[in-house]
């Protein structure tokens, strides 16, 4: 009976409240000063967290720039960091965010978040982070319920709780994916608000959220979804991220990442059920890609133990940032202005469900992590042609496709300037006469489907020297700035 609740008491533990005895040391080495920091073997006061975040983005000013996400219920500052080459412009980038320790006393990786901030940025000159850095916007943010670790003061983690100041369970918190008002934030704590109205601002496109008490990669959903279905229609590529994250792990610690499962990964609702968790609203919702990260037994573990917590994770911690160089990325235009078209709907058919889809975003950007196959995209916005656009993925790169958008006002004027298409004469001998051209361009072919002639149309008639063809059957093709062939016409040669 005795080993019957030693179980269930352990299992009770994983990411739930839980009292756990601190390592004596814990205590002791906590860090007053940032220079106490540089061997990573001890826990930040507040006051050096500030600091340091706010070091990052002064010694690093052309690649780190510190955000606000909003303030605790106590007033504490939700910091996070920005990383990337151009970071004071609006990039065609997928954007990744960090964040940890929203129990406040699960705090390993607060310190992994911490130090690899520090290692992206002093490392830059590496091949690896550089490839990171170029082509992918990351967001960290180390402390994220800084009211719960600080307890009873900011010189003093010994008393840290699972909960805010208000004593609320912030990843119970979120709007469930059965609310029937998910954007009513009245009734949600001020930290969940504030990073709920961040991940709306920054629009990410994979997030991941370290917490510690098992060493567990976790994938939603961790509820049922209104649909009944417990898993995403990205399932595979779930799996697939959270194997590569294990796999790289498991060169370093071979035990590392086996509790409570030897696997080392689990779908969230088939571990147990929660309702209202940060995973499932962002994935549901807001339709980014989010992952929990269990990464220590032991919620905060001897500040001795840092350094080796760290050797075993941040490789794993790099490759899943470059989750965001595999799948397919673009941009979405106005076939006819160029413009960058926002909240353009882009759906895999036979693919998504669930709010699986994703949107492009303000500067028509758009990312979709995938694993390897063939998909049937459709790309659609009120007031344009909806557009299909097959990609196949076989290699664990990114597939890049830019889209554009025929308005459909203008596609209106190209068919009324398609009706009224004159080409003569027609039989012709020397000139060819073409007028009332849709923009684009246009090629002619014999009747064996040999390339004749191709020409580029700016205006809205043109004359073509057809003395030289030889006598016989020709076909016109008009093609639209797009690339999409709206019309066929034949002329005949003598």
């Amino acid at each position: 009976m005795k080993k019957i609740i030693v179980i269930l008491l352990l299992f009770y533990c994983m990411d739930k409240p839980c009292l756990e005895a601190q390592n004596n040391d814990t205590k002791a080495l906590i860090a007053t000063n940032i220079s106490q920091m540089s061997t990573w073997n001890r826990y930040p006061a507040y006051s050096v967290y500030d600091s340091m975040m706010r070091n990052f983005a002064n010694n690093y000013p052309h690649l780190c720039i510190l955000d606000t996400i909003g303030y605790t219920t106590n007033n504490k500052l939700l910091l996070a960091v920005k990383i990337s080459n151009n970071v004071n412009q609006t990039n065609n980038k997928p954007k990744f965010f960090y964040s940890s320790s929203m129990h406040g006393d699960e705090l390993t990786g607060a310190i992994m978040l911490l130090r690899l901030a520090d290692y992206l940025l002093s490392n830059y000159s590496d091949t690896q982070i550089a490839n990171i850095i170029n082509n992918v916007e990351v967001y960290i943010c180390p402390f994220a319920n800084p009211d719960g670790t600080y307890l009873p003061n900011d010189n003093d983690i010994s008393a840290a709780q699972r909960y805010n100041a208000r004593n609320y369970d912030l990843n119970r918190d979120f709007p469930a994916t059965s609310s029937n008002n998910p954007n009513n934030l009245t009734l949600v704590e001020a930290e969940t608000k504030a990073f709920i109205l961040y991940a709306k601002a920054q629009r990410f496109d994979i997030n991941a959220n370290l917490h510690g008490g098992a060493e567990v990669c976790n994938y939603p959903f961790d509820d049922i979804l209104p649909s009944g279905i417990e898993s995403h229609a990205d399932n595979q590529w779930f799996i697939e991220t959270c194997q590569r994250f294990v796999d790289t792990l498991r060169h370093y610690d071979n035990s590392y990442f086996t509790y409570p499962y030897s696997s080392g990964y689990v779908l969230g609702a088939d571990w147990y059920k929660i309702s209202g968790s940060r995973q499932d609203y962002h994935t549901y919702f807001l339709r980014q890609r989010e992952i929990t990260l269990e990464v220590s037994t032991t919620k905060t573990p001897a500040a001795s133990t840092l350094p080796s917590y760290w050797n075993k994770l941040y490789p794993s911690l790099l490759c899943l940032l470059e989750e965001c160089l595999k799948g397919v990325n673009g941009v979405v235009t106005d076939c006819y202005t160029g413009e960058a078209l926002d909240s353009v709907f882009i759906h895999i058919n036979g693919h998504d469900r669930d709010n699986s889809e994703v949107f492009s975003k303000e500067n028509g950007y758009f990312f979709r992590p995938l694993h390897n196959g063939t998909y049937n995209f459709t790309f659609s916005k009120y007031g344009y042609i909806t557009k299909n656009v097959e990609i196949t993925l076989s290699s664990d790169n990114i597939f890049h496709s830019d889209i554009c958008l025929e308005p459909v006002s203008s596609l209106n004027e190209t068919y009324k300037q398609i009706n009224d298409l004159r080409i003569y004469p027609n039989p012709v001998s020397n000139y060819l006469n073409i007028k009332n051209i849709p923009n684009g361009h246009l090629i002619i072919n014999d009747i064996m489907g040999r390339k004749m002639l191709q020409v580029q149309i700016n205006n809205n008639e043109t004359t073509i020297d057809v003395s030289h063809f030889a006598n016989g059957i020709y076909t016109i093709k008009l093609i639209s700035k797009d690339n999409q062939v709206i019309s066929n016409n034949k002329f005949i040669k003598q």
